[in-house]
């Protein structure tokens, strides 16, 4: 892991994600958490200091390792091995659509099924104001165009992270990590 060179409005550097197997490596994305470039130690790939905010990303870096880890160690002895496969099985490129706009969208198309039978048109045009809303606020204060059912939280049901944890963590699709996995883990 280490801090990026780019920094955001607020003066904070992005953590970006990267897996690496021996010479191989790829990009996986963001873990929308960014910090002060200061607070990076680069030599333990963690934020430094032992204030809450950093307490929490180190936490959360330590979760997502883990799940590096299980992934590398349940494909470690296939064919199937590359940084591709772990990427892909990590961020469950394969795997059916478990987000909210999805499923709401799903459940507009089989509500519009009942119009006629007890449910109105009005019912429906109300159903996708919401659901057009909520895509406008993810995209608005989240930077996203759709969230995993799994992130769900205080924060992005109510938009506010100081009432969720006394502080405030900059949550954007545009913050990364870096992550290394070396094949002789």
């Amino acid at each position: 892991m280490r801090g990026n060179g780019y920094e955001t409005r607020d003066g904070k550097s992005p953590i970006q994600l990267r897996i690496y197997i021996g010479s191989d490596r790829i990009a996986l994305g963001n873990t929308c958490y960014s910090i002060e470039r200061k607070m990076w130690n680069a030599k333990s790939l963690r934020v430094s200091g032992r204030s809450v905010e950093s307490r929490f990303i180190n936490n959360q870096l330590d979760n997502i390792e883990t799940d590096l880890r299980a992934i590398y160690r349940r494909l470690e002895f296939s064919d199937e091995l590359s940084v591709e496969r772990i990427k892909s099985e990590y961020l469950k490129v394969d795997q059916p659509k478990d987000t909210v706009l999805h499923y709401y969208d799903e459940f507009i198309k089989l509500r519009q099924e009942e119009v006629g039978n007890g449910l109105s048109a009005a019912s429906i045009q109300k159903y996708k104001v919401v659901r057009r809303h909520f895509g406008e606020y993810l995209k608005s204060k989240h930077l996203r165009n759709d969230i995993k059912f799994s992130e769900l939280n205080y924060t992005i049901i109510n938009g506010s992270p100081e009432k969720a944890c006394g502080l405030r963590i900059n949550l954007c699709q545009s913050e990364q990590e870096e992550f290394l996995i070396n094949n002789a883990s």
